[in-house]
């Protein structure tokens, strides 16, 4: 409110809410005057409308996504495709987080025995010394995922114009209904009919609920995580043929994934077989509609399949505990150790998992 009037060239505009409750501070959304016409959020306009040439938003995406205002800004920064999918420290200063890279900022703070100290300070570094004291600065274009069009014409047909409203809501609830009810974070029965506030949610209703709201960030993951172990299984077994086992597969975001990196990889990514588990029907279901202009020979299963053992194997775990007690974690494990133990080439594990405490459970029972 205090900027209003004001301008400047570059905005940078950092979004410090952590939780639901405090979006209420960011936002001042009023309805529009015209029938129909779309809500305006007052407080996002001032900051977007003072920047003269580049504006810059810093934020949690997924929260950020709970106010239909800033869900359709974030859409349109990803059409445009100046979205940035990473908020790690590494992106900023390019230290890849290492303690040894940050020790200074441990040796520096204040006391009044350091006030009190006889010794005076001897050399004060000049600019030049500052810079090569500091990390380099990485180049970020190098960071970013962009969508292809394919994908983002595809999910916004398939997923996003079904399941968001003209009001902002998500099939007429809001986004942490949808979260709770539809979906149980992850970890609901998709292929049961429920009932929510008098409406009725079918599977199909829920498993692209799902897609919207969670399965959008673990393709991302993916798209960025894949190069390493794709590295790695080239290093190890040289070019496909391969046999990639998508374990807890949701709407195939693993294969989405490949798709998405094979015009850098499509010389080793050629004869991969894809195996996509889930035990969800609907979401095999939604998965396959989504998938069937993808050139990659592809298998859904809703249970542990029979495998080739004389193929080498990626194994992908995405986002799978959520849903999984310690038992069927164990039997899971069984199942992956076997696979291994009798086959006659090698295979890696890329597991990307939440890091919530409630969801350690059946991590630790697999891993153990």
């Amino acid at each position: 409110e205090r900027f209003q009037g004001s301008q400047r060239d570059i905005i940078i505009f950092s979004c410090t809410v952590g939780s639901k409750g405090e979006m209420d501070t960011l936002t001042s959304t009023q309805v529009a005057l015209q029938l129909g016409a779309r809500e305006v959020d007052r407080k996002l306009n001032v900051a977007i409308s003072r920047t003269k040439e580049q504006f810059i938003m810093l934020g949690d995406a997924a929260l950020l996504r709970t106010n239909a205002t800033y869900a359709d800004l974030l859409d349109h920064i990803a059409e445009r495709q100046v979205y940035i999918p990473h908020g790690d420290r590494d992106i900023i200063i390019g230290t890849g987080g290492h303690q040894e890279d940050t020790h200074a900022q441990d040796e520096i703070g204040y006391s009044e025995e350091f006030d009190k100290s006889i010794d005076p300070i001897v050399h004060e570094p000049t600019t030049p010394e500052i810079k090569e004291a500091l990390p380099s600065i990485p180049n970020l274009a190098q960071a970013i995922f962009t969508p292809s069009q394919r994908l983002q014409r595809l999910w916004r047909r398939s997923i996003i114009n079904e399941v968001r409203q003209s009001d902002g809501s998500l099939y007429g609830l809001n986004f942490d209904e949808a979260k709770h009810h539809l979906i149980n974070f992850g970890r609901a029965n998709f292929d049961k009919e429920i009932s929510v506030r008098g409406i009725q949610f079918r599977p199909d209703d829920r498993v692209k609920a799902y897609a919207y709201t969670n399965a959008r960030q673990h393709l991302m993951s993916l798209v960025g995580l894949l190069p390493a172990a794709l590295a790695d299984m080239n290093h190890l077994a040289g070019p496909a043929p391969w046999q990639v086992v998508d374990v807890g597969c949701g709407p195939g975001t693993g294969l989405l994934a490949l798709n998405e990196l094979m015009p850098e990889w499509g010389g080793i990514l050629q004869e991969v077989q894809y195996h996509g588990i889930d035990v969800s029907k609907a979401m095999l279901k939604l998965a396959d509609n989504l998938t069937q202009d993808i050139h990659i020979q592809t298998e859904w299963h809703d249970k542990w399949p029979k495998l080739n053992k004389r193929t080498p194997t990626l194994f992908l775990f995405s986002f799978l505990f959520g849903n999984l007690d310690d038992e069927k974690a164990e039997k899971l494990a069984e199942d992956v150790v076997a696979h291994v133990s009798q086959s006659e080439q090698p295979a890696i594990g890329l597991i990307q998992n939440s890091i919530r405490e409630d969801r350690t459970s059946a991590t630790d029972a697999f891993l153990g």
